[in-house]
């Protein structure tokens, strides 16, 4: 299907309490969707690796809009091309430059960050992933959520949920180590030669 997802920009503390309660009070069960948001840096290469595994997640899960050159992919819930398709969650993403105290205020101090939500502003995940375990942590998470979502799962299944997700995690354990390990060597040579102490770590 021709089309962009719509990935809405968050540049402050409203955008993201407008982005969260966009379907607050609508009847429409259809609309109690999940809401993901990426935090990146624009100069961070892992970032962009991460975006573009982000952007396909939102082509496939995602509101799809028309395609036009005055569409730039980052639309605010206002004027915005025709909605060709009405995805399962809707996408956002926070460049860090722009909000970083925002990014302070909720100690978002590695980059890509990932937080996921759902309808009403109640917070399910929230991770550091780099591109390499973006499957893993992402995709599969969010898959994991739509699933309960559309077999009617509720609070009474707590306990199921959580033993799938300690299942998740373990299978996931060789790649979280790599993901320490190269923390650390960042952190080291950050040691030599960081740009400010308040810069974000990049996974």
């Amino acid at each position: 299907m021709d089309g962009c997802p719509k990935i809405t920009t968050i540049t402050c503390a409203d955008d993201l309490f407008d982005f969260l309660k966009q379907d607050s009070g609508n009847d429409d069960k259809d609309d109690d969707r999940l809401y993901i948001i990426k935090y990146y840096a624009s100069w961070c290469k892992s970032c962009a690796k991460f975006g573009m595994k982000f952007k396909q997640l939102a082509m496939i899960h995602g509101d799809l809009l028309e395609d036009n050159n005055n569409n730039n992919n980052n639309n605010h819930q206002g004027a915005e091309a025709n909605l060709i398709r009405k995805g399962s969650i809707h996408f956002a993403q926070a460049e860090y430059s722009e909000t970083r105290s925002l990014c302070r205020s909720m100690g978002i101090n590695k980059l890509p960050f990932v937080q996921i939500y759902k309808a009403g502003g109640e917070k399910v995940d929230e991770f550091v992933c780099g591109p390499r375990d973006f499957n893993v942590k992402v995709k599969d998470r969010v898959e994991e959520l739509l699933l309960g979502m559309s077999s009617g799962s509720s609070t009474s299944d707590g306990d199921d949920d959580r033993e799938l997700r300690f299942q998740r995690e373990m299978e996931e354990g060789q790649s979280l180590s790599n993901g320490l390990l190269s923390s650390m060597v960042w952190d080291k040579e950050s040691s030599v030669g960081a740009k400010q102490s308040s810069s974000p770590k990049m996974v």
